[in-house]
């Protein structure tokens, strides 16, 4: 009902997933017996194989251990689930590693050791090499890489284009982040309410169960 209201969280999820879990566990157990069984929990037997255990499976996959109230909050989506999200996560979290990977590898690439990548609030991210290492910047192999910013006192700014998409990347991926995950969880909650006849007989079959137990129990 909560899905269907628009109002669940993770933790709903979570509850289903435990939920679906339970359901198998007790097909399972009754379907051992299931020679001996009554009409009426052939029945029920029946109701519990319903609901597809592979929903089970994919929210165990897709839900951190540790959970918020409200998908709003974020965080709630497994690292390595979805590798689109675990990129825009590392950006978010990680963009100093990242930037200092890039870094790496233009010095590698450049020969150049002494290039540095730097921030400021006029140009951006940028690499900043030595004017005379710069010189080399400006020719053909280079020039198609490094888009020159700016030509200092004894220093060289350039702009890769790689470079310029990347701050784009990390300046947005809080969002889109949290976008992401909040697709995740609509795609969840989507396929749990196309199951949702399956799942209610199945949650039905359970209280009959649990009424039989009681009564049995009672009478001895």
């Amino acid at each position: 009902g909560r899905l269907a209201l628009d109002r669940a969280g993770p933790r709903d999820l979570a509850a289903l997933r435990e939920g679906l879990a339970g359901i198998a566990g007790i097909e399972a157990l009754l379907r051992q017996r299931q020679a001996d069984l009554p009409a009426m929990l052939t029945d029920v037997l029946l109701a519990l194989a319903r609901p597809d255990q592979g929903l089970a499976a994919r929210l165990a996959a897709a839900l951190a251990d540790d959970l918020p109230l409200m998908k709003r909050d974020g965080g709630f989506v497994r690292a390595g689930y979805d590798q689109a999200l675990d990129e825009t996560r590392a950006l978010r979290d990680e963009s100093r590693r990242v930037i200092a990977g890039l870094q790496a590898r233009y010095a590698e690439e450049s020969q150049v050791r002494q290039l540095k990548i730097k921030h400021n609030n006029m140009i951006g991210y940028f690499v900043e090499v030595p004017q005379q290492a710069g010189e080399a910047f400006l020719q053909p192999g280079l020039r198609e890489t490094y888009v020159h910013r700016q030509t200092m006192a004894g220093a060289m700014r350039f702009s890769p284009a790689e470079l310029s998409t990347l701050e784009s990347r990390i300046a947005s991926a809080a969002e889109r982040s949290l976008a992401s995950e909040l697709q995740i969880f609509s795609d969840l909650a989507a396929a749990l309410l196309g199951d949702g006849a399956a799942i209610r007989a199945a949650t039905e079959a359970l209280a009959l169960l649990a009424f039989v137990g009681g009564l049995s129990a009672a009478t001895g």
